[in-house]
């Protein structure tokens, strides 16, 4: 939309909220944004990554949008002083439902006008450089989502925002709106893969493959883990951590193609011939 002139001059590029359970990829998909816009638009885009468990308390507005003079904390840094001079960003609130109204309350100028007025009365541009992605755990009825046409996906998706802050107006101001689904065993196993590898690409290691065994256990794992791709990624580390501690050295490793085989909490490495 916004590069065929049809966004809304008034708005920022858009403002998103992303429903689904812990670990699917909402976090990771807001991260990847800001590579994919600066590819995208030749402008270099920043990534601003927020936890909203910092923004729990009513007074937490003044880290949002600063403190007025004559107030203790005033000339501290404000959460959109990075898009000063109209630097592109990307912003990312994870578990935004965990806000306090007041600081959504603040950010309502923004999602509807694109701008925000800071506490030293300063007045920060955000329309046409400035995209708004907001994660929430909040149960959705994924059966009756899926069966739902584009448009009463997004409204459901809006609505539980808007009921959960008891603040009907939330709906209106939010642009795009998308639930997550649960992972397949195909995409668990995919996302073992690519933290195996980065995990082995420090000691310039290259995954060849992963016994199958093994691999079983693991989507298994993933698939028993509240905490998704972050509960899986802390046991690879933790394993091949151990491995590392048990063999020593990895030098003989270096420049190879290695198997993964054993247990999730014993794995190990052999060079592929």
């Amino acid at each position: 939309r916004t590069r065929s002139g049809l966004k809304d001059p008034k708005r920022p590029m858009g403002s998103f909220i992303f429903l689904g359970p812990t670990g699917v990829g909402k976090t990771e998909l807001a991260k990847n944004l800001a590579q994919v816009m600066t590819k995208f638009t030749k402008k270099e885009w920043g990534l601003q990554n927020y936890s909203m468990n910092q923004f729990k308390e009513a007074h937490s507005v003044s880290r949002m949008i600063g403190t007025s003079a004559g107030y203790v904390g005033f000339g501290g840094k404000a959460l959109y002083d990075a898009s000063r001079g109209g630097k592109p960003q990307v912003y990312a609130f994870n578990e935004f439902d965990k806000t306090h109204p007041d600081v959504v309350e603040s950010n309502m100028e923004v999602f509807s006008e694109g701008k925000v007025q800071l506490g030293d009365n300063s007045e920060i541009d955000l329309r046409g450089n400035t995209i708004i992605l907001m994660t929430t755990n909040l149960p959705i009825n994924m059966e009756e989502y899926n069966s739902a046409t584009p448009f009463m996906k997004k409204e459901m998706c809006r609505d539980i925002m808007a009921n959960h802050f008891g603040r009907p107006e939330i709906a209106g101001k939010i642009t795009h709106a998308l639930a997550f689904q649960e992972l397949s065993d195909a995409t668990r196993l995919d996302i073992i893969e690519k933290f195996v590898e980065e995990i082995l690409e420090n000691y310039d290691i290259e995954v060849d493959y992963i016994d199958k065994p093994l691999s079983v256990e693991l989507v298994r794992m993933m698939k028993l883990t509240k905490y998704g791709a972050r509960g899986i990624k802390d046991a690879l580390g933790t394993a091949l951590s151990h491995y590392t501690a048990y063999r020593g050295k990895m030098d003989d490793l270096a420049g190879k193609r290695v198997r993964l085989y054993g247990s999730p909490d014993h794995i190990r490495l052999e060079p592929c011939a």
